[in-house]
């Protein structure tokens, strides 16, 4: 058997909110921990150097898995997914030596890069704890997607049989530990804080948005785009325009923005003007933004417009629009369970809106924007 070195934990992350909550685990416990930063994430070596420069992580290494085959055909894509399963232990020796170990791994979600290193690393320690932490609403679900991913990449798992090792978790670190369900042998904790100091949001500040400091929003209305593919006609997708149009009818065109998703390769329809620094997190934006109570987030089905509550303790106008959008009846009452739940974080909870219609739309748009 052979003698690895242990070190103490890991981070798998894949998104700026991921590496948010494990910059917030090692200023609050230093640990000397180390970070993986995959190439899911555009900016993730430019992210990746400027993690080494804070000494925040004994070591940041930066992943290159996934974004040769984005490109790529669909099915041609999925075939070099496999092979990257399938030889995972050879992804992990590209970026790790061979003679380390961990002691704890920390993770949010099934994406299937960060699965990949998981998997060669449980097996140099199987006996490695793992530990999920928030990832947004995802978190907050019960679909047992956000652990297994897609019943393709379960498939594929089996093929290999590779376990099922987010379900093995036995920790789980929320923001708001008090609106998860409870799972047994699990035990919910609550996140550490990182905006709690000035000199945090510095370093954030450093991290995520270098020499451009001033990246918050003026306007009163700021719309989360859903996720766009290429060629994307998903049901839905022109329904979601045409709201978005009707918001700007409503509250005009000055007082409106649109945040486009960091991963969408396509834009909207909509003739709205666009925050240009998409990939810069919106917690960030957030914390340097004036007067973010008097802000009202649009979104279909987005983490951000919760963030504020879950950093800031702030409580936005959030209106969400998945019962005007069509979805199937299992969709939306998913939906209604997890925003039902999501909205009991709010004190003021008449300052969340989920309309049934396009006329309640408009009136709550009209009513909230001027007030």
């Amino acid at each position: 058997m052979k003698d690895y070195t242990h070190r103490k934990a890991c981070y798998l992350c894949t998104t700026p909110l991921q590496i948010l909550g494990a910059m917030a685990f090692e200023l609050q416990d230093r640990q000397g921990a180390d970070l993986f930063l995959f190439d899911d994430l555009k900016s993730y070596r430019e992210i990746g150097e400027k993690l080494r420069d804070t000494g925040i992580f004994e070591n940041v290494y930066c992943v290159h898995l996934r974004s040769p085959l984005i490109s790529g055909r669909k099915k041609l894509a999925r075939m070099f997914f496999f092979l990257r399963m399938m030889t995972s232990s050879f992804s992990l020796n590209s970026v790790l030596d061979k003679g380390i170990c961990y002691d704890r791994l920390y993770t949010s979600s099934s994406a299937m890069s960060k699965m990949i290193i998981l998997n060669a690393l449980s097996k140099r320690n199987t006996g490695m704890e793992i530990i999920m932490y928030d990832d947004g609403i995802g978190s907050y679900s019960k679909a047992a997607r956000v652990k297994t991913g897609s019943t393709l990449f379960q498939k594929a798992k089996k093929m290999l049989n590779w376990s099922e090792a987010l379900e093995q978790s036995s920790e789980v670190y929320l923001y708001c530990p008090e609106l998860a369900e409870p799972e047994a042998g699990k035990t919910i904790r609550r996140m550490p804080a990182i905006m709690t100091s000035e000199e945090n949001r510095e370093i954030v500040r450093n991290v995520f948005c270098g020499q451009q400091k001033n990246v918050s929003i003026d306007e009163k209305v700021i719309i989360f785009d859903t996720f766009r593919k290429t060629a994307d006609n998903r049901p839905g997708i022109t329904e979601l325009d045409s709201l978005y149009e009707k918001a700007k009818e409503v509250c005009g065109e000055k007082n409106i923005i649109l945040k486009a998703h960091p991963r969408s390769s396509v834009e909207s329809r909509a003739a709205i003007k666009q925050y240009t620094e998409k990939q810069i997190p919106m917690e960030i934006v957030y914390m340097g933004t004036d007067h973010l109570e008097d802000k009202i987030l649009v979104a279909l089905n987005s983490t951000a417009v919760f963030t504020p509550k879950m950093f800031f303790d702030k409580e936005p106008r959030i209106i969400l629009l998945y019962r005007l959008v069509h979805a199937e009846a299992a969709v939306r009452k998913k939906r209604d369970e997890l925003y039902g739940k999501l909205t009991g974080m709010y004190e003021h909870q008449e300052r969340i809106s989920i309309p049934e219609t396009e006329e309640e739309y408009r009136r709550v748009l009209a009513e909230w924007s001027v007030t």
